[in-house]
């Protein structure tokens, strides 16, 4: 499948380089003390008819589930330090 889109192309350079790095975005941003607009070009890309983003979309879930669950994990590791101090400062008492 042709895919038509809009291209635009940026340099950024910064003051401590020798050359500058080219950027082609799908976005028009302003120019600034680094990044300089160079053109707006019409491209069109070649996406694959038999596509599917089921596979990557369930991987990204995954990992977005594991970060959950480190999260969870510390979160319930620090409420049991705390309950566990205030245990110790009641029997102590």
């Amino acid at each position: 499948m042709k895919l038509p889109i809009t291209v635009y192309l940026f340099l950024t350079k910064y003051s401590w380089e020798e050359s500058g790095n080219y950027s082609v975005l799908s976005v028009k941003l302003d120019d600034t003390e680094y990044r300089t607009f160079i053109c707006e070009q019409e491209v069109e890309l070649d996406i694959p008819d038999n596509y599917d983003p089921t596979a990557q979309k369930i991987f990204a879930l995954n990992v977005e589930k594991a970060a959950a669950f480190d999260t969870f994990t510390e979160t319930v590791a620090t409420l049991d330090e705390k309950i566990g101090k205030l245990q110790a400062i009641a029997y102590t008492a």
